[in-house]
């Protein structure tokens, strides 16, 4: 069976060295993290978190719709409130 998590794909790569900011700055940028099984999800939110970003829950990978092509939140520069409404 292949195990699937959603993450890192709304943040173009180019963001990601000069963006990283440590944890509680007004400035950090949020990343979605899509995957069915909590454990492993949570994992892949600690890592995202450790390289300077905060990680929020974006439910299962059925779920994950908001962070596909053509969804406003694609790609943007978002905080945590902005990536939670799925903007």
């Amino acid at each position: 069976m292949q195990q699937l998590i959603k993450a890192l794909n709304t943040i173009e790569a180019t963001h990601l060295q000069p963006g990283a900011e440590a944890a509680g700055s007004a400035d950090r940028i949020a990343l979605a993290v899509a995957r069915d099984d909590i454990g492993t999800k949570s994992k892949a939110m600690a890592l995202i978190a450790g390289i300077g970003f905060d990680a929020v829950d974006a439910g299962t990978i059925a779920e994950s719709w908001r962070q596909k092509p053509g969804e406003p939140g694609l790609l943007q520069v978002y905080g945590v409130p902005e990536v939670r409404s799925g903007r």
